[in-house]
């Protein structure tokens, strides 16, 4: 596996003038590195632009123009970032993409087409921090080595891998697993279409079943709640006890065994059951060892609550769940994570919604590694 990262400079915000690059294998040694100036065949409008601040690159408006224009890259960047067995990655890449789409319409050529990792959202998920940072940022909050010159694009490129490469050091994980770890940050520009993957139920459900321990608890939460919604059953109903009824268990059984929950709920759906948090409606509560009755405001206590006065309501525990749904814990580990139909996306706002729970940045203060949370926009 190869990693690219890729950084593009424009002129005026839009078009492109410089495009540079950084090649590793999977060490992050450097394979390949190279930049390219190109003519925008635009005035340069970089500074004094009203609610943007002033941008300065690094080489003069006659080495541009007198460089060629975009077509003749065209290919050399179409090769790059196509290439298979490689991961790209660049810092707020959906801006990149943009240029490239950009381009590729101007000068009438076929789109690049590339699945995508972003190291702002990486870091975001790193540290839980709804805003976004730039990569100059995000290297000083790491304590990175500066770069030779910011704005030129092969050394944003380099300082983008080498932030990336800090992060998988830092949570002494290899890219390939770190990035499951960070579902927001995956995206893709295909065909003039540019989304991230961050509402995809799938891509969630893999960072939990990655490590479920280092994913926050309102991201288990949300992929539990998307399933319900949209979960369907796989073949014929299977008539049960289930049948007809709806049935939950405990929150900390969701959190702490995600995935087991997932599947479980996939069969009571197959039985033709319903999962259903609110608890007042259910025939059925599965018990955990954690539920404590006398504990006020949980949904064992308001299910026991509601048991005193409704004998058609039933507690049961998960070997009583297993013995109806004729299964068992064995059979159930071993089966197939479920998955949700694909859907169409929307491109992802730029505003993260927040998450709250266990953080990466959490995890590493317990290993004695202590992160100062960005402030800065």
């Amino acid at each position: 596996m190869k990693y690219l990262f890729f950084d593009i400079e424009c002129c005026d915000g839009a078009h492109i003038c410089e495009f540079g690059y950084v090649l590793t294998n999977d060490k992050f040694e450097i394979l390949d590195r190279d930049l390219f100036l190109m003519n925008p065949e635009r005035k340069f409008n970089l500074t004094g632009r009203k609610d943007q601040r002033d941008l300065q690159l690094h080489f003069s408006e006659e080495e541009y123009y007198n460089s060629p224009l975009f077509t003749e890259y065209y290919g050399r960047i179409k090769n790059l970032i196509e290439a298979k067995d490689q991961l790209v990655i660049g810092h707020a890449i959906s801006n990149d993409a943009g240029f490239l789409r950009t381009a590729c319409r101007i000068y009438k050529r076929s789109p690049i087409n590339f699945e995508f990792y972003d190291s702002q959202k990486m870091y975001s998920e790193f540290f839980n921090n709804k805003s976004s940072i730039s990569l100059e940022n995000a290297g000083e909050k790491l304590h990175l080595e500066r770069v030779n010159y910011l704005h030129k694009s092969d050394d944003d490129a380099f300082l983008t891998m080498t932030l990336v490469q800090t992060m998988c050091k830092l949570m002494e994980l290899p890219l390939e697993q770190f990035i499951l770890l960070c579902p927001t940050s995956k995206g893709e520009s295909k065909w003039n279409k540019i989304h991230y993957f961050s509402e995809d139920f799938n891509e969630i459900v893999k960072a939990i079943a990655t490590s479920k321990r280092w994913i926050s608890n309102a991201k288990k939460d949300k992929c539990i709640r998307k399933f319900i919604e949209k979960v369907k059953p796989r073949s014929a109903i299977i008539n049960s006890a289930l049948t007809g009824k709806k049935i939950c268990f405990s929150p900390v059984f969701e959190r702490e065994q995600t995935i087991l929950c997932l599947k479980l709920i996939q069969m009571i759906v197959n039985h033709g059951g319903t999962y259903n948090t609110k608890v007042s409606e259910n025939q059925y509560y599965v018990k955990d060892d954690a539920d404590d009755p006398e504990k006020h405001g949980t949904r064992y206590h308001h299910f026991v609550e509601v048991v005193d006065v409704n004998q058609k309501q039933k507690v049961i525990s998960y070997d009583d769940l297993l013995c109806i749904l004729k299964t068992s814990w064995k059979e159930l580990e071993n089966m197939d994570i479920p998955e949700l139909p694909k859907e169409g996306r929307e491109m992802q706002e730029e505003s993260n919604r927040g998450l709250k729970g266990t953080t990466i940045g959490e995890i590493l203060a317990a290993r004695g590694i202590l992160l100062e949370p960005d402030q800065a926009k």
